[in-house]
């Protein structure tokens, strides 16, 4: 049955399941508001229409999936959702907090776990934290737009289903597992502010354009681009790239901003350039190639460290500006 507009104050408690079968909810007429907290079911449930929260809201599937085909709102004040799906998938089908931000978001999901966008160009969606975790299933990000006011946490193999840029008001992005495009190449933009970031899992499969502005970064991993993708990293505090953190670039390097640099890492491009805009500190034997046929590595400001250094550039030229000390 259609309804104009649905309003709903709850499906069971915290600890007792209101619906044990599927639980569908139209309001694609009129949206759809939750004014009450809890809604619990051990079966699918399926969220037809714009939904407006008009309370914090819980929604706990344990056995089949979760939907909200349209977009998600507060009612304007701020409200927190999360969403356990112990088993399933859980899909959000259009964009959360677009017109009216939420306060904190949490998916909690075993299958994958779908996005289409958090916020617009203008709109925080979401003032607080944002936890994504698609542990099994991994994480899908169909949407371009990840916009917060607050830290962004993703657990899961993340994949870019678009062009994706992830922003904060300088709030920490953390990625737990890899990332990668999901059918095609896309690229990455991450605007954290002074906010951290942290890559614990390799970037690379179907990459395009890295361009990052950050705080602190941690590179825990290896990132790779296509053809002809440049990386660019802008970090106002310490850019810190592990042994593991290889780049193999299609593209030119760049580092710059006010931050230091400490790498264990290797850098490869295709014959394009490597360059440091401020002092680099070796913790770990590094390679930097620019490749046979052009591409310089530029040092502007000191090298530092007890390590070796091996740069090769081909038919490109080596420049180190700043002292040179062990």
């Amino acid at each position: 049955m259609l309804f104009r507009s649905i309003t709903l104050s709850g499906i069971g408690t915290g600890s007792f399941v209101g619906a044990t079968g599927t639980t569908t909810v139209d309001g694609t007429t009129g949206g759809i508001t939750l004014n009450g907290g809890t809604y619990n079911s051990d079966g699918a449930m399926t969220f037809s229409g714009a939904v407006t929260l008009g309370a914090d809201t819980t929604v706990t599937s344990s056995a089949d999936a979760v939907e909200f085909s349209s977009t998600v709102n507060s009612d304007g004040t701020a409200r927190s959702l999360t969403i356990t799906n112990t088993t399933a998938t859980t899909t959000m089908g259009g964009v959360i907090g677009g017109t009216a931000s939420l306060s904190a978001l949490t998916l909690n999901g075993t299958g994958l776990v779908t996005l289409t966008s958090i916020g617009d160009g203008d709109t925080d969606g979401v003032t607080g934290a944002t936890a994504i975790a698609g542990d099994t299933g991994g994480i899908t990000l169909n949407g371009g737009t990840y916009k917060t006011a607050g830290t962004q946490d993703y657990t899961g193999a993340v994949s870019l289903g678009a062009d994706t840029t992830f922003t904060t008001s300088d709030d920490a992005v953390t990625f737990n597992s890899t990332i990668a495009g999901l059918t095609s190449t896309r690229t990455l933009t991450i605007a954290a502010g002074s906010g951290a970031l942290t890559f614990d899992g390799a970037v690379g499969t179907n990459i395009g354009a890295i361009d990052i502005t950050c705080g602190t970064a941690a590179v825990n991993a290896s990132v790779t681009t296509v053809a002809g993708a440049n990386v660019e990293i802008t970090n106002s505090d310490t850019l810190t790239i592990a042994a593991a953190g290889d780049f193999n670039i299609g593209g030119t390097f760049t580092q710059n901003g006010a931050g230091a640099v400490s790498t264990a890492g290797d850098i490869t491009t295709s014959s394009d350039n490597i360059s440091f805009a401020t002092g680099v500190t070796l913790t770990g034997n590094v390679a930097l190639s620019s490749g046979g046929s052009g591409g310089d590595i530029t040092f502007s400001s000191t090298l530092t460290g007890a390590f070796n250094l091996t740069l090769t550039a081909g038919t490109g030229s080596i420049t180190l500006t700043g002292a040179i000390t062990s």
